[in-house]
């Protein structure tokens, strides 16, 4: 039972994670996009 909600807490990391860097993606390609133009 552990593993289970220890598989589930994995799990929404990671989608979290895939959040968090699909929005921080377009800002660090901006800025590099900006800073070697």
């Amino acid at each position: 039972m552990w593993e289970f909600s220890q598989a589930i807490v994995d799990f929404l990391v990671l989608k979290e994670m895939r959040g968090v860097v699909a929005q921080g993606l377009p800002q660090v390609g901006e800025l590099f996009f900006v800073n070697f133009s």
